[in-house]
């Protein structure tokens, strides 16, 4: 029996995946490798409740491209028409960026620009019906 258990024991980890996951991230739009660094650092930082530094990162990320759309979105100053006029005009050039960071724009278009909360759901309950593997969209 001892044997038995060894062998099974010994199947089982043969047969496992010994290879390491990447996660998945959403595509981000720019040419800037430290733009998606800082931005990365953004999100990092904005789940750990750390809101001045993620405001911060946001902001770098800007700095270092500054035709990175999702990141004028996700950039939160402390000056509300500054933050509408960083919106609508990622919405307007919203053609310029892929699917998901398209229908991540137009969620956030539509709940901060004209206080649709359930159009805005409804977005992202698709993005994340069409990208389960994606754990970002579950936190936008």
């Amino acid at each position: 029996m001892k044997k038995l258990t060894t062998l099974l024991i010994l199947l089982i980890l043969a047969f496992c995946d010994k290879e390491k996951k990447e996660v998945k991230f959403i595509p981000l739009t720019t040419n800037s490798m430290e733009a998606k660094k800082a931005f990365m650092e953004g999100v990092y930082r904005f789940d750990q409740n750390e809101t001045n530094e993620s405001r911060a990162a946001y902001k770098r990320a800007i700095e270092f491209d500054d035709d990175f759309l999702l990141a004028k979105v996700f950039y939160n100053s402390t000056i509300p028409s500054e933050n509408r006029e960083r919106i609508i005009y990622s919405y307007d050039n919203r053609e310029k960026v892929s699917q998901i960071e398209r229908k991540i724009i137009e969620a956030n278009y539509k709940m901060q620009v004209y206080g649709d909360f359930k159009g805005a759901i409804s977005i992202f309950d698709t993005l994340i019906s069409n990208n389960p593997d994606i754990p970002f969209l579950y936190e936008t």
